[in-house]
């Protein structure tokens, strides 16, 4: 019992920081920048930074979609599917506050494996490589406003590897979402399906 309760937690609690970090975006103004202060090197290198941390969220979104496709519609999944699509957009206001095109993407996914079950691995290190990337970028000299995204950025990562290890440890099974969302857990078995 212990165990359904910390997983759906979790849940809630990317839920509830997703949208959180997505209303502060929508309403937060670039005031840092002094476009006076910008050389170009500096732009090209956002730029760069920007292009590969894109890359990784579209990668990642793309990867949990192949997954609901193949292992069809799954809480944890959906959730982070939409996630991915804030801290994309997240990107992009950055991208278009400096006036930086949005690249085009190449869908660059690994293959999947044959059980739901081990995608919880996959998406673990995932998560992992998305935070390294952050922790590399945030080493640099950035504008208040561009580090506040990125350690926003990283920080919903932690939550989604946080929500990882939980359904890694209860071995995937996620039953209990789905209860509490259909009204509570009140006399329902929610032990693994066969």
């Amino acid at each position: 019992m212990k165990k359904i309760l910390g997983l759906a937690l979790i849940v809630l609690i990317l839920l509830f920081a997703s949208f959180k970090f997505n209303e502060y975006q929508k309403n937060t103004v670039f005031s840092s920048l002094n476009d006076d202060t910008v050389l170009k090197g500096e732009i090209s290198d956002l730029r760069s930074m920007l292009d590969v941390l894109y890359q990784d969220e579209y990668n990642a979104k793309s990867t949990y979609e192949e997954i609901v496709d193949k292992f069809g519609s799954n809480l944890l999944y959906n959730n982070l599917i939409q996630a991915e699509a804030q801290h994309m957009n997240a990107l992009e206001r950055v991208y278009a506050r400096f006036d930086i095109q949005v690249p085009d993407m190449v869908t660059k996914t690994p293959n999947l494996p044959d059980n739901l079950l081990e995608t919880y691995t996959l998406g673990k290190q995932a998560e992992e490589a998305n935070i390294a990337l952050y922790e590399k970028y945030l080493d640099k000299d950035l504008l208040d406003d561009v580090r506040f995204t990125f350690e926003r950025l990283m920080n919903a990562s932690y939550h989604h590897l946080d929500a990882f290890n939980q359904t890694i440890a209860y071995d995937g099974n996620l039953d209990a979402f789905a209860g509490m969302r259909q009204g509570g857990m009140r006399g329902r078995n929610y032990r693994s399906r066969p």
